[in-house]
Order: C-alpha cells, then structure tokens, then sequence
C-alpha cells in the first residue's frame, strides 16, 4: 500500500481554461485514494456535456452571495489556491455547471439546496468567512427516482480568516442511482474553529473528500459524519487532517451503518510535517452491519514527522451489541423496536453535533431508520 503524503506546503492555481471532454480521463485505480472504487460504465462527457442544475437559497441572513453559471470569476478564483486533485475537482473548478460565491463580516447562518438538471450536476461553491466572523453553512443534495444513473459533483472550499467560526452541514439523501463525487476543503488561519459534518444516505457509487488545511497556529477542525448504505451501494470517505502549523487541533468522528451488499471505505489521513509541535489529533470510525453480507472497511493513515505531537486513532466493525438486544427485550420491548433504538443511540451521538433544531436532527436521524428498516 502506498503511503498518504502530504501535498507541498506551496501550490498554485490550476488553469481555469475549459476541460475538453474528449480528453476526459478517469482517475486510475492504481491510485490510492481510487482503487476501492469502481468507476468503469461511467461516461463523465456525457453527463459533462449538458448542464441546466440549480442552486436554490433556502435561507440567508445577511451573507453577500454571487451566483454564477460557469466557473468562478478569475477574483474569486485566485483565492483558491489548490491545484485540483482529480478529474471531478477540475470538473468543478471549470465546467459550465453552476458556481457560488459566500461570503460574510458577521455572524450569519446560509441554507442552500443543490437540484441536478437533464440526469447532471456539477457545481462548485466557495465561502469566506473573515476575521472574526461566524457562518453557518447547510448543503442539501436531494436524489430522486430515475429510470437512468444520474451524475452528481460537487466542490465546496471554505476559507476561514484568523478568529472565524465556520459551521458545514452537507445532507445529502440520495435514492441509490447516483453517481456521487463530493469535495470539501477548509483553508484556515489563526485561531479559526471549524466544525464539518456530512450525513449521507444512499447512492450508487460514490466518492468523498475532506481536506483540512491547519495552517496557522490556534485553528481547530473538526470533523464528523454519518453514512446509511443498503442494497449494493458503495461509498468511499476519505478525510485528510493536514497540520502546517503548531499549537493545532483536529479529530475526526465517522458513524456508518451497512445493509445487505452495502459497501463502505473510511479513509482517515493524519499528516504533520516537520518543524510543527504541540499538535493534538485523534480519529474514531464505528461501523455497524445489519447483514453479514455487508462490508465496512476501515483504513487509518498516520503519517507523523514531527516529535512533540498527540495523535491516536481507532475504528469498529461488528454487529449490534446482543447484550445491549437481550437487555431491552428482556424488559419486554419487541426485538424490531429495540433494534431500532439501539440504532437510534449509535446516531445520536453525531446528530447531536450538527448544527440543527432538534426537529431536524430527529428528522436524519428518521430518515435513516427509514432506509435501514423500510419503515413508513
């Protein structure tokens, strides 16, 4: 297995021309972050050569918003200042699809809904957030029924000035015909706090990355998330804790639930380079499986070059405790029932972080009992 290796602490922007689609390459399964993942039968041009998706703004209080059809104006742009990774992020970053500009001086909470158009979306959205400044950001991707596989791919960049406090919800509640490729990256500064959470139900086949950029002394990320799969859905997760900077914290916190021939990767990449110290890190991965034919894996990537640091991780894959099943049914509560309250617990403790009413966390965490036990 190859090792996870930083990216160089100096990177440019990538051209911003159009992509050619006949030069369209999928990214090879030779590649680390790839070779879980079964990309053969997807026609990236055809889905490419069309866009009519949309962005639709749920809620905004007082952030200043720019939409865009096409890739962002080159001011915008330049304040990106990553090479994009694979053939999906240059997608994003290039592509005729739809851009958005966020950006906020105060305390502010914005709610967009991302809705795919002719069996596509490509989208990409960029959030600023200055010193001192404080936004809350909510993503929806909504599936739907389709008699064909659909296309969904996203980038979103979250920029956070020294003393900012970013909060990121991605809800995406997928139906199991989707293509789904999903990026976030968080560049942040002095004394920035971030808080990232992904809740993922469903989908064909499909990729995530999260990439913390800790770059100055004092910033905090952290990063948690819940995934529902059955069927023989697949979803890869892969979150990179990159610290550039002494005096830093991450951690990260995935919960995932498996049925049938449903299948997940965790990805859970530590990196600090040399000359950082003082740096606090730890990951944890819990995974349950509803049918012995589900399969979870968990893949922990400490690449640590520095001396004076904390880091430690851990991951579970089992069954739902039968002691915890024999203890609520001995007490005379169907087995169906305490199953599901069981299930019920396992999600709470990362749908208590997100930042919702606690209508709508006891919404995710509805739904999700809903696709694990088809319930009305």
């Amino acid at each position: 297995m190859k090792a996870y290796s930083a990216p160089k602490p100096e990177m440019t922007l990538a051209p911003t021309e159009p992509i050619q689609l006949q030069t369209l390459s999928l990214p090879s399964r030779d590649s680390e972050s790839w070779r879980k993942v079964a990309l053969a039968g997807l026609d990236v041009a055809r889905y490419a050569a069309t866009q009519s998706s949309s962005i639709k703004i749920l809620e905004n209080s007082e952030a200043e918003i720019e939409e865009f059809q096409g890739p962002l104006p080159s001011n915008q742009a330049k304040i990106i200042t990553t090479t994009p990774e694979d053939l999906f992020e240059s997608l994003c970053a290039t592509s005729s699809g739809r851009s958005l500009h966020i950006s906020t001086k105060k305390k502010c909470m914005v709610r967009i809904r991302h809705t795919r158009g002719e069996g596509s979306l490509i989208h990409n959205v960029l959030a600023e957030a200055s010193e001192g400044a404080e936004l809350t950001l909510i993503e929806e991707f909504d599936g739907a029924e389709s008699s064909d596989l659909t296309f969904w791919n996203s980038l979103t960049t979250l920029i956070c000035r020294p003393g900012s406090i970013v909060r990121y919800l991605s809800i995406r509640r997928y139906v199991g015909n989707e293509w789904n490729f999903h990026r976030l990256r968080t560049n942040q500064y002095r004394d920035s706090n971030v808080h990232a959470s992904l809740v993922h139900n469903g989908g064909h086949i499909g990729k995530t990355f999260v990439h913390a950029s800790i770059l100055a002394p004092g910033a905090s990320f952290r990063g948690v998330g819940i995934t529902t799969l059955a069927g023989r859905e697949f979803l890869d997760v892969e979150m990179v804790a990159e610290h550039r900077a002494s005096d830093t914290t991450s951690s990260l916190h995935y919960k995932t639930v498996l049925k049938n021939r449903a299948h997940s990767v965790f990805n859970g990449n530590l990196a600090i380079p040399p000359g950082t110290a003082r740096v606090q890190s730890h990951q944890i991965n819990n995974n349950i499986l509803l049918d012995k034919s589900a399969r979870a894996e968990s893949q922990p990537r400490l690449v640590i070059q520095a001396d004076d640091v904390s880091a430690e991780h851990g991951a579970t894959v089992g069954e739902i405790d039968p002691d915890a099943l024999f203890m609520l049914m001995s007490r005379g509560i169907p087995e169906a029932e305490s199953r599901q309250l069981l299930m019920t617990g396992f999600l709470t403790q990362i749908a208590e972080e997100l930042p919702l009413s606690e209508e709508e966390k006891g919404q995710i965490i509805g739904d999700s009992l809903r696709r694990l036990y088809e319930l009305p």
